[in-house]
């Protein structure tokens, strides 16, 4: 493109010109980087809000919890499930009328709600205890031998009453 063709390019010659003040595109940056910052802080910042929410109504008012990291912590934590369920026997069905998605508040909560919160220090499994018998009731790893606290319901119960009173709006999403 030569630079004559320039003005022919975008039809500079041509028409009345709008000429737009500072502001009208600062006000638009300013709209797209609080789009941008609202984005982050929904990816980056909700989980540390929801362990703020836990810390400050679960974790502060149990004395004899403990939060475990690495492969311990991945273990433990494998103890609740929840999300999509698949069909009897893991099979391919044959769907001829409507089907109803039931899971709009998710099964996690409600699994969560289902369970205690347990207290104390998991213990070592032993190799005695690595029978036959012992296996079909426990899986390999570690075994509790504390007590169990129902506080995790009441916060979960709380949690799921607020995300139906905001059904429908963006800040079920945080919920």
């Amino acid at each position: 493109m030569l630079l004559r063709d320039f003005p022919k390019t975008f039809n500079l010659d041509v028409g009345i010109k709008k000429a737009f003040p500072y502001n009208f595109y600062y006000k638009i940056y300013i709209k797209l980087s609080y789009k941008k910052n609202m984005q982050n802080f929904i990816v980056n910042k909700i989980s540390i809000f929801s362990k703020y929410v836990f810390y400050k109504n679960i974790y502060s008012k149990v004395v004899n919890l403990y939060y475990y990291s690495s492969n311990v912590g991945d273990f433990l934590r494998g103890a609740i499930y929840g999300g999509r369920c698949m069909c009897k026997d893991n099979k391919m069905q044959q769907v001829k009328d409507k089907i109803y998605d039931l899971d709009f508040c998710s099964l996690y909560p409600s699994a969560m709600k289902r369970l205690y919160l347990v207290e104390g220090l998991p213990m070592v499994m032993t190799d005695n205890q690595l029978n036959l018998k012992y296996l079909l009731e426990h899986s390999i790893g570690y075994v509790w031998t504390g007590k169990r606290n129902p506080i995790i319901r009441d916060v979960i119960e709380n949690l799921y009453q607020l995300r139906c009173e905001y059904k429908g709006s963006p800040i079920e999403y945080v919920i």
